[in-house]
């Protein structure tokens, strides 16, 4: 989940931070919380440089209670497809009647350690954010957490925390 560095509060660790923010911004509570990349692109912000710590939080959707607080206007769950289709990997977020869609290409060399991606398209999700949920979706296929996770994704407008289904 990105947060603003200066949401840290003094003799917090960025962890900390993150489940904070979590329960601050969407009144969920988690069992686990894990760090799963940073980005630091200059150019990822158009406001300022601005550093990135992706946390992914598994989350009961069907006991939690998601509601919009601090710096959150809205919070709904959405799924989430995320599909590769003659070399293009295809992210859908769906919430009722509403969509937010990308396409992303790999990038990925034999050397990397982890899959990369580059954005084709990106409609209505803020900044790079479609390529941190690809990352967080890469990295929850990889272990075994049962049938459904939660990923967090961010607008420009609304934030909103999405429910994912690995299909």
């Amino acid at each position: 989940m990105p947060f603003r560095a200066d949401s840290l509060v003094q003799k917090e660790t960025i962890g900390e931070a993150a489940e904070r923010e979590l329960k601050e911004e969407t009144n969920c509570n988690c069992n686990f919380l894990e760090q799963f990349g940073t980005y630091s692109n200059p150019n990822r912000d158009p406001r300022r440089w601005v550093i990135s710590n992706g946390y992914m939080a598994l989350v009961n959707a069907e006991q939690e209670i998601i509601q919009a607080g601090d710096d959150a206007s809205d919070a709904k769950w959405f799924d989430v497809s995320f599909q590769e289709e003659a070399g293009i990997w295809n992210l859908c977020l769906t919430h009722g009647d509403e969509k937010l869609h990308a396409r992303l290409e790999e990038t990925t060399s034999k050397w990397d350690v982890k899959k990369k991606f580059k954005t084709i398209e990106s409609d209505d999700l803020a900044f790079d954010h479609e390529l941190i949920l690809a990352d967080a979706i890469v990295q929850l296929r990889k272990m075994d957490y049962g049938d459904a996770y939660s990923v967090p994704a961010f607008t420009e407008e609304v934030y909103t925390e999405r429910i994912a289904a690995d299909s």
